[in-house]
């Protein structure tokens, strides 16, 4: 596959993108919707997937990204709670 045609199939998959329905099914109920909110991060499965695979993939990484993985990681769950739109 040449440059050009990813490029094109880059661009059209980026132009056909929506909106993800990310989270759903938590309840309705403020108190529930905060808590359940708190603690997804930390107990959601696709969370802990994320992380797992963050791990698995900076073992394969060198001295430097290995060790400064985890500070990324850091770092943006930081950046999405400060400002939620960024991630």
């Amino acid at each position: 596959m040449n440059q050009t045609t990813k490029l094109l199939m880059a661009a059209g998959l980026l132009l056909t993108a929506t909106t993800a329905a990310a989270h759903t099914g938590h309840g309705a109920h403020a108190e529930s919707g905060f808590l359940s909110g708190l603690l997804h991060p930390m107990l959601g499965l696709d969370h802990l997937l994320a992380m797992a695979a963050i791990g698995f993939w900076s073992v394969r990484q060198n001295n430097l990204m290995k060790n400064a993985t985890p500070a990324f990681v850091i770092g943006g769950m930081i950046l999405g709670a400060a400002w939620p739109g960024a991630v």
